[in-house]
């Protein structure tokens, strides 16, 4: 029988996304962590988390509702981020998924996708959100609210997304935000999700495994 860690993660992790890198501000999050250290790279949780209830627009202008309309793949990666992250994470993140992603076998690789939602949507027009993703996978899929919509969504993942200055400089200013990637299957659920220290092939390795469905008659 799978012996089950209970313990108080510090799951909020902030990026200030500043040039001094001072982006670890935690918050205490309650979430059950496995000891299985064999099952996933990134860290598996045992009540997995569920697909906020939530109303976007892609970058087409496409309405996107949550929960309600259907995963665009059989692993969709969720982060939360924005274009003009000042110290790279955001990037990295980005970047860490795509290169995990065309490690993939071809079939593997149209299985998996990539949400990215915008903390930042004064910045981040549809155009200038479609151009960034355009640069790392043309598949990927931007997502945009307002800055409550995407503080609310984040919440219920254990995501804080910081607040937009007030008033709103027109360039140079920092959003804060949790750096995890969640791992969404076709039933809405993430029973894993990455941080910045997980590398591009232990993401790979979680994808492959996540894709073969083996996992689940484990325990």
């Amino acid at each position: 029988m799978k012996r089950i860690l209970s313990i108080l993660v510090f799951l909020v992790i902030l990026s200030s996304c500043s040039s001094e890198h001072t982006h670890t501000h935690p918050t205490d999050f309650d979430v059950t962590l496995s000891e299985n250290k064999s099952l996933f790279n990134g860290r598996y949780v045992e009540e997995p988390f569920a697909l906020p209830k939530a109303t976007f627009k892609d970058t087409s202008g496409n309405v996107v509702n949550w929960p309600k309309d259907a995963m665009p793949a059989d692993v969709t990666v969720v982060f939360f981020g924005y274009t003009n992250c000042a110290d790279g994470y955001c990037n990295t993140q980005t970047a860490n998924v795509a290169a995990a992603i065309r490690g993939l076998s071809e079939s593997q690789r149209d299985r998996v996708n990539f949400v990215f939602i915008t903390t930042d949507p004064p910045r981040d027009t549809p155009a200038v959100l479609r151009t960034y993703l355009d640069l790392h996978n043309s598949r990927f899929i931007g997502l945009r609210a307002s800055i409550e919509v995407t503080q609310k969504v984040g919440l219920s993942l254990g995501v804080h997304v910081d607040d937009l200055p007030d008033p709103l400089p027109t360039f140079n200013y920092e959003v804060g935000h949790g750096l995890q990637l969640f791992a969404f299957l076709p039933d809405k659920r993430s029973p894993i999700f990455w941080m910045e220290d997980n590398t591009v092939q232990e993401i790979r390795q979680d994808l492959q495994t996540l894709l073969g469905k083996r996992w689940q008659k484990q325990g």
